[in-house]
């Protein structure tokens, strides 16, 4: 019974209609209108007109209340429609809850007979020893949900007119009645021992039941009973009991009443029993007393104190336990003389697998009964299967004797198998390299799971085409030649996967739905199957496979029975099979090992086997050059991207003329610089520009003037855009965006690319990625990043690897081809002074470039400050040192008319000047050369107009 079948919603409380407010305005606004006609007509009838506000008024109040009154009624007939259909939801759900805690806790008569013999002794003291001792009030599991914010005020001290409020009374009555389920078995322990304070018939027929329950639970093989030498009577059928039979001669007599003793081997596995009249005789081992006076009894200690108030006990009858005892008897007799005894180990060595040669049935011998070997058969029994058990009690071993059963009677052209583990991959180590074996799954995250949906749908797809187009309806019934191998999906950890990944449970219930038909089949693997997987998967689940479990209400779920609750813990892989709803048998199952899966592959080592693999492994982390091949032109391949939903790979490809400009989104070491690699890599002509910036400048420039000029194509990469952009100054910040702008814009007539790496699509590159109309997107650093770089939510993966990533759509990564090779841009020239010419030097530091310059020798350093100094300039002959005037930029504006005359002959170096500097005094609307700071590195603008860089000398 799941958590849904519980959940009862409340009824919405009436709604309380305000009352209606007596209309001030409406009554005083004809007195008003009577008053202003009275004014200027003068005439007393028009202060009739006065008394029709408040008549007008009264009506309409009157008529609000009484609509008020007969929306109250209304709502007050629903909210009781609607209480009575809760009262009787809550006692449906009562009543189903009560079948299934029967179910689970049946009274002793039901256990001793109607079970029959497959039910008795299957559990152990180590296990448990659950016992129902009567009928009482237990908290129920109906979870009442409000409708609307309405809700139960339970807080003391609320107001009074809470109290008395009906319907506020009605839906506590509601919660007081689905709080507590009457007539439900009252379930305890035995192990802590238990004593029964009471006399008469009443005690001993309570007695009597607990006594029937544990007999019927534990092996006559695994404990004995102690009873004292002379039983009182109602008491002395106990002699029958298998369990006493072979009992020592000491018996343990407690003067207080009667004791008696389930002993075991291990003196913290027995189980005391005793009745006495008064509590303070009962053995100090009696941790839990029970009351029983007449046909009432009363938990008064428990070492949980467990309270479940007055409840009825469960009596058994001196006839009825003598013919239970006498059952009893026999079947452990024939038992000991006739059963076949199950090994507690089997080998799946020991079986020799048939051969098949159709794939139209999954036969496999995977263990050993009280008959013999055991045959189960996958999609007779199936279409699907169910596995159930505790940590330890050997799920994993099953699931890969399972496997290894099938894969030596099949081939791969019959039966492949995907495996899914949510464990980390170890359980399923030892068949991932059968050939059978068409993909390994391991802890799926997010990403993952959304690839395995569209992987497993593609499958489904090609599997409906494949029918479609031989005009069938079912795998089974495809010819020879066009028969394709069955898919068994084994799953262990199915809830864990299931809690984690919820996106998977619909595409695991269209696979239980329709799998019988095409082909495949799950195995699904799990804890407590309980809650874990849904109905609409165990409805096609006909196979039900149970090992040891913790309690009675997960074996009910996978067998139908309590019987896997009372499993031994040893030997390992002993379980119990259940076929179509069918009753279950108990099973070893065989274990395997390495020399198993060696045989296999013996078998098939000089076969090239090549199944169609629906899930393809992940992309590998790093990938070589030569993994991903060169594309021909004008596409350009830079990795390998996954498409799950066709189950293929494919390359990587960048095309300029179709993908236009190109940006590269990353984090701190995500592979945005070897994506530009890859790419440069491939392309047939790439411009790398360089980070530094005079570098930088120039080669943006020159790659804008080969765009205007047609000379294409070409990639221009840019590594770190807002990086290079942040080192240029306020004065040629702006251009360099400008250039790279135009390239954006004009390249693609010419077949030029304009690839760029950034970290965010914001800040200063936020111009040029909006002209960038393809977008690789790699690791970011945060969801938030990922979803502003134009990514979805769901494919944010927090640790991808470098050159991960997503591109149109698909999961990418790119090859690893090292770092991006960059030229370092050719060094400046040495400044050359003309012999016997002049040189105009503007400077911010005038004073320390005239003594450096003074250093040189062989130039004269001239001071603009004097006329004479421009006159000998001027004079200067040919074989004379050259002339250099330095000064700053405010006293050449100052002297306009000597600069004007100088500059038409002479150079004009611009050192650690800004570009206002430069218009200011050249008049021109070109824009100055940056240069780098770090560096002595002038700007030489020629007579002209040529501008270069120079080197100080």
């Amino acid at each position: 019974m799941t958590s849904q079948d519980l959940t009862i919603t409340l009824p919405r409380p009436p709604k309380e209609s305000p009352r209606a407010p007596f209309p001030v305005l409406a009554s005083l606004a004809p007195v008003a209108a009577s008053l202003a006609l009275w004014a200027i007509t003068r005439s007393a009838f028009a202060m009739v007109f006065a008394l029709l506000g408040p008549v007008i008024a009264l009506a309409g109040l009157g008529d609000a209340r009484r609509r008020s009154r007969r929306e109250a009624r209304r709502e007050r007939a629903r909210f009781e429609r609607e209480v009575v259909a809760t009262v009787r939801a809550i006692d449906d759900a009562h009543a189903r809850e009560r079948e299934a805690l029967d179910a689970a806790a049946p009274g002793a008569i039901t256990v001793a007979t109607s079970r029959g013999r497959s039910e008795w002794w299957r559990g152990t003291v180590g296990g448990g020893v659950p016992v129902r001792v009567g009928l009482g009030s237990v908290p129920s599991r109906i979870d009442l949900q409000p409708r609307g914010e309405e809700w139960i005020d339970d807080a003391p001290g609320g107001s009074a007119h809470h109290e008395t409020d009906r319907h506020v009374l009605a839906l506590r009555r509601l919660r007081e009645r689905a709080g507590f389920l009457p007539g439900a078995p009252i379930v305890i322990d035995a192990r802590p021992g238990i004593g029964i304070c009471g006399s008469g018939a009443e005690a001993i027929a309570c007695a009597s039941a607990i006594v029937l329950q544990i007999s019927c639970l534990l092996s006559p093989d695994d404990v004995e009973l102690w009873i004292p030498s002379n039983p009182p009577p109602g008491l002395d059928w106990i002699r029958g009991l298998p369990h006493a039979r072979h009992a020592p001669s000491t018996t343990v007599d407690d003067p207080g009443g009667l004791h008696i003793e389930f002993h075991s081997s291990e003196p913290a596995a027995r189980i005391h029993l005793a009745i006495a009249a008064d509590e303070r005789a009962l053995p100090r081992e009696c941790r839990v007393i029970l009351r029983i006076r007449g046909r009432a009894g009363r938990i008064i200690r428990h070492p949980d104190r467990l309270d479940v108030g007055t409840f009825a006990p469960d009596f058994v009858s001196d006839r009825q336990a003598r013919q239970a005892a006498a059952s009893l008897s026999t079947a452990h007799l024939g038992a000991v003389t006739s059963r076949p005894a199950i090994p507690g180990l089997v080998r799946l060595g020991d079986f020799e697998q048939q051969v098949r040669t159709d794939g139209r049935s999954l036969q496999a011998i995977v263990g050993r009964d009280s008959n013999g070997p055991v045959v189960i058969d996958l999609v007779r029994d199936g279409p699907h299967a169910v596995v159930g058990g505790t940590t330890g009690s050997g799920k994993s071993e099953l699931l890969v004797t399972w496997i290894l059963a099938l894969a030596a009677g099949y081939d791969p052209t019959q039966v492949n198998f995907l495996l899914v583990d949510f464990k980390g991959g170890a359980a399923f180590a030892p068949i991932a390299s059968l050939p059978h074996t068409v993909g390994v799954m391991t802890d799926l995250d997010a990403s993952a799971a959304g690839r395995a949906i569209a992987s497993l749908g593609a499958e489904l797809r090609r599997r409906e085409r494949v029918l479609a187009s031989n005009a069938v309806r079912s795998v089974g019934e495809l010819a020879e030649d066009a028969a394709i191998p069955s898919l068994v999906i084994v799953v262990d950890e199915f809830a864990a996967m299931m809690s984690e990944l919820r996106d998977l449970h619909d595409l695991f219930s269209d696979l239980a739905a329709r799998g019988r038909s095409l082909g495949i089949h799950l195995i699904l693997c799990t804890q407590r199957p309980a809650g874990a997987i849904s109905e609409s998967i165990l409805a096609n689940c006909g196979l039900r496979v149970a090992l040891r479990v913790n309690n009675a209400s997960d074996s009910i779920a996978i067998i139908g029975s309590a019987d896997a609750a009372t499993l031994p813990q040893s030997p390992s892989g002993r379980g119990l099979i259940a076929h179509a709803g069918g009753p279950p048998g108990l099973v070893q199952w065989a274990i395997s090992d390495a020399a198993d899966v060696s045989s296999i592959l013996s078998r098939n080592e000089h076969r090239a086997w090549a199944p169609h693999r629906p899930w393809l492994d992940p992309l590998p982390l790093v990938l070589s050059e030569s993994d991903v091949p060169v594309t021909a032109h004008p596409s350009i391949s830079f990795g390998l991207v996954d498409i799950p939903h066709e189950q293929r790979r494919d390359v990587a490809t960048f095309t300029p003329s179709t993908d236009g400009n190109l940006v590269v989104f990353g984090g701190h070491e995500s592979g945005k610089s070897t994506a530009l690699a890859a790419l440069a890599r491939s392309a047939s002509s790439v411009v790398v520009i360089p980070p530094c910036i005079e570098g930088a400048w120039d080669a943006v420039s020159a790659a804008l003037e080969s765009t205007r000029r047609g000379h294409g194509p070409a990639l221009v990469l840019l590594d770190d855009v807002e990086s290079v952009i942040g080192r240029f100054g306020p004065d040629h910040e702006t251009a360099f965006i400008d250039m790279l702008t135009a390239i954006a814009r004009e390249g693609p007539r010419s077949g030029t690319a304009l690839v760029i790496t950034a970290g965010s699509p914001r800040g200063r590159c936020q111009s040029l990625v909006s002209l960038c109309e393809s977008t690789l997107l790699l690791r970011m650093p945060s969801r938030q990043d990922h979803v502003l770089a134009g990514g979805a939510a769901s494919d944010f993966v927090a640790d991808l690897a470098a050159g991960g990533g997503r591109w149109k759509g698909l999961t990418v990564q790119v090859v690893a081809t090292g770092t991006l090779a960059q030229e370092s841009p050719p060094a400046a020239p040495v400044l050359e002074l003309p012999a016997g010419g002049t040189c105009i030097v503007v400077s911010q530091r005038p004073g320390a470039l005239r003594n450096r310059l003074e250093r040189i020798g062989q130039v004269r350093v001239l001071e603009h400050s004097t006329r004479p100094s421009f006159d000998d300039a001027g004079s200067a002959t040919a074989g004379s040192p050259p002339a250099i005037f330095v000064a700053d930029a405010d006293t050449w504006q100052s002297s306009w008319s000597v600069l004007a005359s100088l500059k038409t002959r002479s150079q004009l170096v611009f050192h650690e000047c800004c570009a206002s500097d430069f218009r200011l005094l050249t008049r021109s609307r070109q824009v100055l050369l940056p240069t780098d700071p770090s560096a002595d590195t002038v700007v030489v603008l020629q007579p002209d107009g040529r501008m270069s860089r120079a080197m100080l000398p």
